[in-house]
Parts: structure tokens; C-alpha cells; sequence
């Protein structure tokens, strides 16, 4: 299924349950949960991962997780993740779950698996921050999410500013720009969720590249 066609007038979404997804002959070991899904190798693709969750919204167009992937797909800025495939299925468990989905999505580098000096790149290709103090603070900081919180951090002043446009000039990077004028647009309608452990990375040969995979929560 494409991701654009959950969004279609009358779409029907075919049952099953999240033991059935997690069975399936695709899905391989578990690498990481949350509070919402789980992430398991994918036994078709070595590059890909498979997501298996619930929808927080009763509606899965109202769904912010969905309609971040499904904005993604169309805009293909390279600070998002690649999508190939969403599936929504009716829950047939019983309980308040009435949505589960599956979605086939490239494998990605979580931010506990970087190095110091990665991180400090970040701040100096994607936001080009060089002062001392902004040095010192990063230096000081010894856990590696919490380095990445400040890198977000950042990006957050850019995103709540009043004087957006004339604030997101000072970031160099394109694609970084990009990214953060399509997440304020998004936020007019679901809550910003942007944290160390919803940002990946990709390796480069020119550094690591951040990743935003799931910056939204449920609608204002």
C-alpha cells in the first residue's frame, strides 16, 4: 500500500491484531520500543526496518505520527526518513486500540551509537554555531542525548520565534531548513514531540546527517 492512499476518502483498513503483524514471516528481531511501537529487523530488506504500533487518535487521518509520514513521503527532504510502505489494519483485539500500523522504513543510527566529535559536527555544519560558549556548553555535557537535546534545542527557538523567517536564515544547511519550516508548518495542527530519542542519523561521507522520524504527537 502507498502511503498517500491511507488518507483516501473511504478508505477500509482490513482487520488483524498486533501479535498477527509481529509474526509475520518479514519481521525479524526486536531493536528498540516506545511508549507507542516496537522496531524490528526486516528479514526482506537489510536496510530497512519495520515499525509495528498503535494510532493514538480513534480517526487515523487525525493521527500525528501517520500525517507526518504521509508529509514526508510527498516533500522527500533528505532530513527525513524514506518511507516505501504504511499499512493500517483494524484492531481486532479487544480494547481502546481501534488502529495498529505497519511501516517499512529505512534502518537508521540512534544517537547513543554517536560519538562526541559527530556530535559536535552537527553544530557546525547544520547550524553553524562556533563560539565558545556554545563549545563550552557541549563540551561540559557528557551524555550524548543530552548533547543532542541542545543541538533540538536550537532548532525549537527557530520554530517558536516570532521573527521565524529572519531566524531560520541563520541555519546553512538547505535541507535542515527545509525541514524545520515543513515541522513549524505541522505544528499548527498536532503537538511538536521533538526529542533526542525521536531524532536519528545517517552516516556520510561528509559526517552524520540528523534524521527527524517522529516529531508529533496527537492534534491541539
Amino acid at each position: 500500500m502507498l502511503i498517500q492512499e491511507i488518507f483516501t476518502p473511504g478508505h477500509e483498513y482490513p482487520p488483524s491484531s498486533l501479535q498477527k503483524l509481529e509474526d509475520g514471516p518479514d519481521v525479524g528481531d526486536l531493536i528498540g520500543s516506545g511508549s507507542f511501537a516496537k522496531v524490528y529487523e526486516d528479514k526482506t530488506n537489510q536496510y530497512n526496518v519495520i515499525k509495528i504500533g498503535r494510532v493514538e487518535n480513534e480517526d487515523p487521518k487525525k493521527d500525528g505520527y501517520l500525517a507526518f509520514l504521509n508529509n514526508i513521503k510527498r516533500l522527500k527532504i533528505i532530513t527525513f526518513p524514506r518511507v516505501d510502505t504504511i499499512e493500517i489494519f483494524k484492531n481486532v483485539d479487544e480494547g481502546y486500540i481501534p488502529y495498529i500500523f505497519k511501516v517499512r522504513m529505512e534502518k537508521l543510527i540512534p544517537g547513543t551509537e554517536l560519538s562526541s566529535s559527530e556530535i559536535i559536527s552537527l553544530f557546525e555544519r547544520f547550524l553553524g554555531k562556533n563560539s565558545p560558549a556554545e563549545e563550552l556548553e557541549i563540551h561540559q555535557e557528557t551524555d550524548i542525548i543530552n548533547k543532542i537535546e541542545i543541538f533540538l534545542g536550537y532548532l525549537k527557538r527557530y520554530m517558536f520565534t516570532d521573527g521565524f523567517a529572519d531566524e531560520l536564515k541563520q541555519i546553512p544547511d538547505r535541507n535542515l531548513r527545509l525541514a524545520v519550516r515543513s515541522m513549524k508548518k505541522t505544528m499548527k495542527e498536532f503537538k511538536l514531540d521533538l526529542h533526542g530519542y525521536n531524532v536519528m542519523f545517517r552516516r556520510t561521507p561528509y559526517g552524520v546527517q540528523p534524521v527527524f522520524t517522529d516529531p508529533f504527537a496527537w492534534l491541539k
